[in-house]
């Protein structure tokens, strides 16, 4: 657990330009990756956000910082309609309705792609620590949720 902790640190004081670029190389991994294993590239970039919901919704807050970083993503999923910071607050609670239960399939659904791809597993649970500590703080309940998806 000594390496989680310093992990979560080193994400948490992570420099802007280096955090930009390893979160956009291993989000342009994982979606090539969904996207081949769905044969589909909307159903894949559609999963993508989905597994990225469940780090916003892991503490059962969005900040700011994490509208910023899916906001981009959420519009794409909307067909390119712009969201405001409370449109998207209304937007996460209607599609993650039942907090618990997408929390449980994003973790079945990280499981089920880690037995394809150890390399794949670590890379989505790196960009959902990313995104729960792209506000500078990795929360006890982001904490707890990252280590069940680590399982």
């Amino acid at each position: 657990m000594f390496e989680f902790e310093r992990l979560c640190k080193t994400v948490e004081d992570m420099d802007p330009k280096t955090y930009n670029a390893i979160i956009f190389e291993k989000s342009a991994r994982i979606i090539d990756a969904l996207t081949f294993i769905m044969k589909d590239d909307v159903k894949g970039i559609n999963l993508f956000i989905e597994l990225l919901l469940g780090a916003v919704v892991s503490d059962g807050m969005l900040a700011r910082e994490e509208y910023f970083l899916i906001k981009p993503l959420l519009e794409l999923a909307l067909g390119g309609r712009s969201l405001s910071f409370d449109e998207a607050l209304e937007y996460i609670a209607y599609v993650t309705e039942g907090t618990e239960e997408h929390k449980a399939f994003v973790n079945d659904v990280t499981d089920r792609l880690g037995e394809i791809s150890d390399e794949l597993k670590g890379d989505i649970v790196m960009v959902c620590m990313m995104v729960c500590g792209v506000d500078g703080d990795i929360s006890r309940k982001e904490k707890k949720w990252l280590k069940e998806l680590i399982k």
